[in-house]
């Protein structure tokens, strides 16, 4: 039977969208494996199915914040996103980021640089004209804007506190709207050769503090492949709190209801008057854990 069915049966007080929600958030694990996925077939006879019952709420709903801005001016807005809240419209998410800010600010004008995933928080760009638009994106194309993230891992880290990951990405799998990505085993040569399947990536990383249950690192990634920081700090051993699509288990068993990566800087020269700049956004309230 699909897991959902029996999740239903089970827990009776617990809604379709409770379940669902409860899913997302790593709540339920089958033979000590985290599944997000409703539609999974089980055997409840011989499978080992454990469920959280805690109830998660619904999503904040978007609003737009003055705080949130973090710089402004004739040709650029910066925005602190909250986790959450799609950056553009996407099938089924129709409230998102670019069109309330467009909206609240009453800007005719008004297109993202570059993209945030959803669940990920903090700095993105967004461009008030054509010309600053295609400014920035050539900046972001050319690797010339630097980004740093933050991001809290499970675990202590055991790896050297500063240094490179350097590999070559590909397609796991497409299912239901969501692709997974993971590091090739391939050789660099055959990697070379097929570039449309497999894309190189490369990560900088320091570690800034670690304890027993977590740790948190700044990144700086050096390309831009999709879920590149937490597909590479997943292989490592050290996935990224929350991040329920790249780990298996986690030995913190805290729930998080997103992955705790945050866009916490940018440095950039202007794309109109060449001025150099560094913004940053402080991490959100959940990664003070």
């Amino acid at each position: 039977m699909k897991l959902s069915y029996y999740l239903k049966e089970k827990y009776k007080d617990f809604s379709n969208k409770e379940i669902k929600r409860s899913l997302e958030n790593g709540a339920c694990t089958i033979n000590g494996k985290i599944e997000i996925f409703s539609s999974r077939e089980i055997d409840p006879q011989k499978d080992k199915i454990i469920f959280n019952t805690k109830k998660f709420s619904a999503q904040d709903k978007l609003e737009i914040k003055d705080s949130n801005i973090e710089f402004q001016d004739d040709d650029l807005l910066i925005y602190n996103k909250e986790a959450g809240h799609a950056c553009m419209a996407t099938e089924g998410k129709k409230v998102n980021l670019h069109e309330e800010l467009k909206k609240a600010l009453k800007l005719r004008f008004l297109e993202p640089a570059h993209r945030l995933d959803k669940d990920t928080s903090g700095l993105i760009v967004f461009c008030k004209n054509p010309k600053s638009l295609r400014l920035m994106m050539q900046a972001f194309k050319e690797k010339s804007i630097s980004k740093t993230y933050l991001a809290v891992v499970d675990g202590k880290w055991s790896k050297p506190g500063s240094g490179l990951i350097q590999n070559y990405l590909e397609l796991d799998y497409k299912k239901l709207g969501m692709q997974k990505w993971k590091v090739s085993k391939v050789k660099k040569e055959t990697a070379e050769k097929n570039k449309h399947k497999y894309k190189y990536a490369e990560t900088q990383y320091q570690l800034k503090t670690a304890s027993k249950t977590h740790s948190t690192l700044e990144l700086m990634p050096k390309t831009g492949r999709t879920h590149q920081i937490r597909i590479h700090l997943a292989d490592l051993g050290f996935p990224i709190l929350g991040d329920n699509l790249y780990a298996e288990s986690f030995k913190n068993k805290t729930l998080f209801t997103r992955h705790l990566l945050h866009a916490f800087k940018l440095k950039f020269n202007h794309p109109i008057t060449q001025q150099s700049y560094s913004v940053t956004a402080k991490a959100p309230a959940d990664f003070e854990i």
